[in-house]
């Protein structure tokens, strides 16, 4: 379908201005995994904040075009952060070519915002056998239908196919072997608050031989 040119389309949210009234941000701990842990329960306790696990993964493909999307964190521990995903879609596609990945947090409740950059890992087999095990069954067969990223003819299509995995295979639908977890190991954390007059207060961790260099940042 091709667009019209003669239609004018014209957003202008230029006045739209929140303001923030968060308090001065002056201490920040040492560790980020237990920065991140502190923001995190705080995120988790409000009730505005539906989904504080979704994040936005950002990769690269071999052209250095970047590309973005939200997922939903299932795993934080002092190793990094763990998702799952199609190996064949385009994220899983860019990852296996370039293991450099960026994850963002934000919370618009609280006016926090987290950058994380590091690189991906596989998470064991094993490992992701144990929380294919928990997954809702329709969201287990709907990973089994889905090839992620790719075109389909109608809705109705995949539907078809959901019912022909549902008759087939019953309560015994398998992780496909494509569908796997990804760790992202951080090497730098940035802490964002924001602030009155967009006077945000911003710390970056970066790792720095095993110890990690925590610097404020300009707004």
């Amino acid at each position: 379908m091709c667009a019209d040119k003669s239609s004018s389309i014209s957003i202008d949210p230029s006045q739209k201005r929140l303001q923030y009234d968060t308090p001065i941000l002056n201490n920040v701990d040492k560790n980020p995994f237990i920065q991140f842990q502190q923001w995190y329960e705080k995120a988790s306790s409000v009730s505005e904040i539906e989904e504080p696990n979704a994040m936005c993964v950002s990769t690269c493909n071999k052209e250095g075009k970047p590309s973005s999307r939200m997922v939903l964190m299932k795993k934080f521990t002092e190793r990094g952060i763990t998702f799952y995903s199609n190996q064949e879609s385009r994220k899983g596609g860019e990852m296996t070519y370039n293991s450099n990945v960026a994850l963002l947090f934000y919370w618009t409740a609280l006016k926090q915002q987290i950058r994380i950059e590091g690189r991906v890992e596989r998470v064991p087999d094993t490992e992701a056998d144990d929380y294919w095990s928990t997954r809702p069954m329709m969201s287990r067969i709907t990973t089994v239908v889905s090839q992620q990223s790719r075109p389909v003819s109608s809705r109705e299509e995949l539907e078809r196919k959901i019912e022909e995995v549902k008759e087939r295979e019953g309560d015994g639908v398998k992780r496909p072997s494509h569908w796997i977890g990804y760790l992202v190991v951080p090497d730098t954390f940035e802490f964002w608050q924001g602030h009155s007059g967009r006077l945000h207060d911003r710390f970056q961790y970066k790792s720095i031989g095993g110890d990690w260099d925590i610097t404020r940042l300009q707004p």
